[in-house]
């Protein structure tokens, strides 16, 4: 960080980030290339259905108990840690870039209305799929006219 500071001058980096973030910013990027642990979130679709919404996420290399999904009111949470592989004693890492550690993310649903007893949760793969079902209140229906 010093050596960059010196070649680009000390008020370049600093006009476009705040001290605290550059420092942030290269511990992350090294420590990833070192194979250590950092921030993770893994990547994650969100869809809606008339009767659902349908979360997808991808975390390989994980096992189903490692896995903890919770609903609170319109709160989904997702909790889930990626253990570390043990080397073998005779053998000295070269290269470490997959992830190991924990990471939770939480999503807030567009209503608050769900049906959380309905709701599933499926890991197979490597793709965690939940299925957050809407109560029925809220589902669209046709209303007949009364004569």
């Amino acid at each position: 960080m010093k050596e960059l500071t010196k070649r680009l001058g000390t008020s370049f980096l600093q006009d476009f980030y705040p001290t605290e973030w550059q420092t942030k910013m290269f511990d992350e990027f090294f420590n990833r290339s070192k194979g250590g642990q950092y921030d993770w979130s893994p990547p994650t679709d969100i869809k809606e259905t008339s009767n659902e919404y349908i979360i997808e996420m991808e975390i390989p290399g994980m096992e189903e108990s490692d896995i903890k999904v919770s609903i609170n009111e319109n709160q989904l949470t997702i909790v889930g840690e990626i253990k570390e592989t043990t080397h073998v004693e005779t053998s000295k890492p070269l290269l470490i870039e997959r992830f190991t550690g924990s990471f939770q993310r939480t999503f807030t649903l567009p209503s608050n209305r769900i049906d959380s007893i309905a709701s599933k949760a499926k890991f197979k793969n490597g793709i965690l799929r939940i299925s957050v079902t809407k109560a029925e209140e809220i589902r669209p229906r046709e209303i007949k006219l009364e004569s």
